[in-house]
């Protein structure tokens, strides 16, 4: 409406503009997404699939997952609901990464970090989305919330038997071979890794 008064012939900008920008959140969410889910793949939180990577060194299997489920949910639910389950699952996320980002940094100081990131960023990032947390639970309490929550801790039901106690299914390797040749992935190579410039400099002083 601003720009419809002062800016007529300019009107297009601001829509073009915030569809860039959610186009752009959205490529780096889904990037975001799936290397999360290969890192959990590595580290045995999630099934060894998550860690395997297709010709294209891209984590396809993890691409899919959150491509399908996005999928179901634009579908089968309210968009502003699910924008709202969203942006509350982003914000406790944020600032359980920004706690873990400061237990780190306190536990590990001389721990190697290709990229430290300044201090009082993860504060203020942890105390806006805190904020943002607890301000629709105090202002316009609803169900839908403690639902989110209970969705959340449900992880648990996953976590505690099939990586703490690590049970393994049965028939769940013969799956893991079947799918792998589905999806032409497996685990990468540790030589075809990426390595840090100290080492790539290291190994050139040997050379």
């Amino acid at each position: 409406m601003w720009t419809h008064r002062v800016f007529p012939s300019l009107a297009w900008v601001v829509p073009f503009g915030i569809s860039a920008s959610l186009f752009g959140s959205l490529m780096m969410n889904m990037f975001q997404l799936s290397r999360v889910a290969y890192i959990a793949g590595q580290e045995g939180q999630l099934p060894a699939l998550f860690h395997m990577l297709n010709g294209h060194s891209s984590p396809s299997l993890a691409v899919l997952l959150f491509v399908t489920i996005a999928s179901i949910a634009v579908i089968s639910m309210d968009l502003i609901e699910l924008i709202n389950y969203l942006n509350f699952v982003f914000y406790i996320w944020t600032v359980l990464s920004m706690i873990g980002i400061l237990k780190l940094r306190r536990q590990e100081p001389d721990l190697p970090r290709p990229y430290k990131v300044f201090l009082p960023f993860p504060l203020v990032a942890m105390a806006v989305s805190l904020c943002l947390v607890l301000i629709p639970l105090v202002k316009s309490p609803h169900m839908y919330y403690m639902h989110i929550c209970l969705f959340i801790l449900s992880g648990l039901l996953v976590y505690v038997p099939f990586v703490h106690f690590k049970w393994k299914l049965a028939g769940f390797q013969t799956m893991t071979c079947h799918l792998q040749l589905l999806f032409n992935i497996c685990v990468p190579d540790v030589s075809d890794e990426p390595t840090s410039e100290a080492e790539r400099v290291k190994k050139k002083a040997a050379f």
